[in-house]
């Protein structure tokens, strides 16, 4: 569990240029309800998390997007729901879901599924630059 001293101390050094951080790190405050409350709206904040930035300002802008995820990420409903809005802005959504696979897989040379995911990479790759021709 983190105190927020420590919380302070790491949006200070890391995130100062958030102005959601800013203001939580000059609180003078240090009760848990407070410091609970303004830690669930940044985390809401979509410099923090681009779930929660509305894509229809960006319709017919976004580029395409591969999202690739695995069954053991616990990030997993937040990659179909992005790739849901992604493709609900207008823009080309593709969604790639590997059995077995833990977060951040790819940088993991053992890890299942990533053969498949770099192959499917590269594809999305040579796809998207193929249209550009």
């Amino acid at each position: 569990m983190l105190n927020t001293e420590v919380i302070h101390r790491f949006t200070d050094g890391y995130l100062s240029d958030i102005p959601a951080l800013s203001r939580l790190s000059q609180e003078q405050s240090h009760s848990a309800s407070d410091t609970s409350g303004n830690l669930n709206n940044i985390r809401t904040h979509p410099s923090i998390s681009p779930f929660y930035q509305p894509l229809e300002k960006y319709r017919g802008i976004l580029p395409p997007a591969l999202f690739t995820c695995g069954t053991s990420d616990p990030l997993l409903d937040d990659s179909i729901m992005m790739a849901t809005k992604w493709a609900v802005s207008g823009a080309k959504s593709v969604l790639k879901i590997y059995p077995g696979a833990p977060h951040s897989f790819l940088n993991v040379d053992a890890a299942e599924g990533k053969a498949a995911a770099e192959s499917d990479c590269v594809e999305f790759l040579e796809d998207c630059l193929a249209g550009l021709e």
